[in-house]
Formats: structure tokens, C-alpha cells, sequence
């Protein structure tokens, strides 16, 4: 009994989503991935555009490298001498894609998460060929886990950690940008370990110039393997359904998101949604992540470094979480 009783607690720890259904691999449920997203409602799987987008929508990895032919000035330059044919369906469709350009972008998150967990995140983003390829490793760990027996008594504390290694790889089409994750999974509850491995795909549309909608389905053909207390034995999990919309101004300075979540294994939702304001320097961002309020900034510099900072209410308990991203692009 004193093994259901630790994974239970671990499981309402990493994902509110997951709570009391008993789902393995449940960590990969709720990251903390990129401050500036966690800071706008987590709803961001239409927009996201940099090396953050390993976790929120891998189809926006693509915008690092956009091969864009003419930037929004030129477009409009072009538009006031009535060079129209000079224009291209595809430079109006991404005129003012505000994307952190460039040829490789890290990025690092750490959090400090209620509940006494914490997590890290690294990833790095390169061209690949005619698409984007990104490495990536997230981390979360809760230490300290009470344990008890059936009546309820202590009999000691234990230990959780969770790990996510994952490859993914993004490219663009004349309607949408689409991308795939592959990803190995590890959870060590008191030592009894289980590996494991899952896959998302994601795709962002342009409907309007200032209308994006983007769909993920993560953690595809989930199973994890292991366990010494009860014997070895497979464990499956259930996809994530992920779908958002987002509305922007014509330069993007101001971006208003929503989105929902649905975990295939319960009939619940739930939704996000966000406001971002962007200017040159310093950017702000608010939201509510299931009922839960979110906020933070983003300090530019030079257009090619980041450090953002967000903070956010724990749905577990209504605790505090905090989370600072660092990024770069060369």
C-alpha cells in the first residue's frame, strides 16, 4: 500500500490535469517551458515561434529560420508604388511575423514550483536543411515526499524525479507550418524506475494576417516500462489534445490568445487564455491558466538575447510558482 500511496502523491504533484486518474507518465502534462508562454496562460500553441516551442506547439520552431523572401517595410513600400505583383501570397500571409530570426537559439528555463518541486528545462534550435531541427531536456524533481501507511501513520519520506529527452523537427508549407517531437521518458519514484517514450505533432495555420490557430496532439503512443516492487510490466497512457486561436495587430505588438485542453483519458477541459504586449525592449504578458492567474515580462536585448521572468498560481493548491527563461539566437 505504501507504494500506490507515493505514486498518487507524485502524480497530483506534477500535473493537476492527471489528478486522481492514475496516469503514468503524467509529467509531461503541465511543463514549465518558456517563461513568456507560462506568463500568457499557457495559450499559446498558435504563436509560440522560438526554441521554447519543443513543448507548446513543435510546428513553431520553424519560425527561428522563416525564409521570408521581404520584410513588412518593403511589402509596404512596395504596396505605396504599386509594385503589387512584386508582393508574394506568402510575404503578405508573414509580413509581420515578429519571430526571433536566426540561425541557432538556445534556450534555459528554471523553475521554482509549488508543492515543493522544481524543474529545468535546456533546448537549442538549428536550421536544419530546409526545416528546423531542436534538441531538448526537461527535468523535475520533488524531494522530500512524505509516505504512510494504509491507517495513515509517517513511516518516512521519499523522493520523485522525472526526465524528458526529446528531438524534434519542424517545416512550412504554403498554408501552415507543421512540425513533430519524438521524446524518451524516465520516472524514478523511490527507486522503482520506468522508461518509456511517446511522440507529439503539432501544426500552426495563417488564417488572416492577424489570425493564427494552432493544433497539438502530444504524448502519442505513451507507454512506460518497469517497476522492481511489483514486477516489470507496461504502463500506457492516453494522448493530450492541445488547440488555440490568437488574434494580433497589424505589427504584432499586441497579441490576445486562447486555447483549451483535453486529456483523452476524462471528459474535462481545460481552458487558457492570454494577453501579451510586445514593444522593443521590455514586453508584459498576463492570463489565466485554468482559472489560475498568470503574469510576467520579457527583457530584450539587441534583439537577440532574452530573459523573461513569469509567475503563476499552483491549480493544485493555489500556491506560488516561479520561472525564469534565459534564450539566445546567433
Amino acid at each position: 500500500m505504501k507504494k500506490i500511496i507515493i505514486i498518487t502523491a507524485v502524480l497530483i504533484c506534477s500535473d493537476v490535469y492527471s489528478t486522481g486518474l492514475g496516469v503514468r507518465g503524467a509529467f509531461t502534462r503541465n511543463c514549465f517551458i518558456g517563461s513568456e508562454y507560462i506568463a500568457s496562460g499557457r495559450s499559446c500553441e498558435s504563436y509560440s515561434d522560438d526554441v521554447y516551442s519543443v513543448y507548446w506547439n513543435p510546428a513553431g520552431l520553424i519560425s527561428i529560420y522563416n525564409k521570408k523572401n521581404l520584410t513588412a517595410d518593403e511589402i509596404r513600400k512596395k504596396a505605396d508604388k504599386g509594385e503589387i505583383e512584386d508582393i508574394s501570397e506568402d510575404d503578405i500571409r508573414k509580413m509581420d511575423d515578429n519571430s526571433r530570426k536566426g540561425f541557432l537559439q538556445l534556450g534555459f528555463t528554471a523553475s521554482s514550483i509549488d508543492i515543493d518541486r522544481r524543474s529545468l528545462f535546456a533546448a537549442s534550435a538549428f536550421k536544419f536543411f530546409n526545416g528546423v531541427m531542436a534538441v531538448g531536456a526537461y527535468a523535475i524533481n520533488s524531494p522530500d515526499i512524505e509516505t504512510r501507511d494504509e491507517s495513515g501513520n509517517l513511516t518516512g519520506k521519499t523522493s520523485y524525479t522525472a526526465t524528458v529527452a526529446s528531438i524534434s523537427y519542424a517545416f512550412e508549407s504554403k498554408l501552415a507550418n507543421f512540425g513533430f517531437t519524438f521524446k524518451g521518458l524516465s520516472e524514478n519514484i523511490d527507486g522503482d524506475v520506468y522508461y518509456g517514450a511517446a511522440g507529439d505533432v503539432g501544426a500552426q495555420f495563417y488564417i488572416l494576417p492577424i489570425l493564427k490557430i494552432g493544433v497539438v496532439a502530444q504524448d502519442l503512443g505513451l507507454f512506460m516500462y518497469g517497476g522492481s516492487i511489483e514486477g516489470d510490466k507496461y504502463d500506457f497512457g492516453s494522448p493530450l489534445i492541445r488547440g488555440g486561436l490568437s488574434f494580433s495587430n497589424a505589427s504584432r505588438t499586441v497579441i490576445l490568445s486562447a486555447s483549451t485542453v483535453r486529456r483523452l483519458e476524462s471528459d474535462s477541459f481545460a481552458f487558457n487564455m492570454g494577453f501579451s504586449y510586445y514593444m522593443d525592449s521590455v514586453s508584459f504578458m498576463t492570463g489565466l491558466a485554468d482559472k489560475c492567474l498568470t503574469a510576467g515580462a520579457v527583457i530584450s536585448i539587441s534583439g537577440k538575447y532574452e530573459f523573461s521572468y513569469a509567475f503563476s498560481v499552483d491549480p493544485v493548491d493555489l500556491g506560488y510558482n516561479n520561472s525564469v527563461s534565459l534564450s539566445a539566437v546567433f
